[in-house]
């Protein structure tokens, strides 16, 4: 995203805007599906128990949903020419602190197991950053990296964690401490 289709706003003005307003679709987001939300079933404990902490798995909640929806304020990045900097509505998953939406037309049923491993990654990096703290390393992170959603750290540290447990579910990690080692 170059200065020039930012219409005279600087890149730190983009930056706090989308930290300013990313937060605040992430509290509406989980305020709005949270009575729609349920515990993780019996499988996908049994699945992924072994790699999280009870605390983490016992907070996450998933949600399914037709489809995830893009942010409201993507209509005022677009009033300022801005171009619309991830498409949500292709998501397979995506977590709101502790809710883990999900949208089963965008993903393979075999895959569950893994998309919502890869969730729950985020719901332990919430757990440790807390919301601001997420908040601001995931924006700041996809700036750094040129907008690109794959090299976003928060996201490739929930890629190679999800790759490690499909490859060899059997070699057993705690993801709390592979994040507390990568955010300390």
């Amino acid at each position: 995203m170059s200065d020039a289709n930012m219409n005279g706003h600087s890149f730190d003005q983009l930056i706090s805007f989308l930290k300013k307003e990313g937060r605040n679709w992430i509290v509406t987001q989980r305020e709005t599906h949270f009575e729609k939300r349920s515990e993780l079933d019996s499988s996908t404990r049994l699945a992924i128990g072994s790699f999280y902490e009870s605390d983490t798995l016992n907070s996450a909640r998933i949600c399914e949903v037709s489809q995830i929806e893009n942010p409201p304020f993507y209509s005022d990045l677009e009033e300022q020419g801005i171009s619309m900097p991830l498409d949500f509505r292709d998501m397979a998953g995506i977590t709101f602190v502790d809710t883990i939406l999900i949208a089963p037309s965008k993903f393979d049923e075999k895959y569950r197991i893994s998309l919502v491993f890869h969730e729950c990654v985020h719901v332990a990096q919430y757990r440790y950053l807390g919301l601001e703290g997420f908040v601001r390393e995931y924006v700041t992170g996809w700036a750094a990296n040129n907008f690109d959603y794959y090299k976003i750290p928060l996201e490739v540290q929930a890629y190679q964690l999800e790759h490690r447990f499909k490859s060899d579910p059997d070699n057993v990690f705690s993801v709390e401490t592979e994040v507390v080692q990568k955010w300390s």
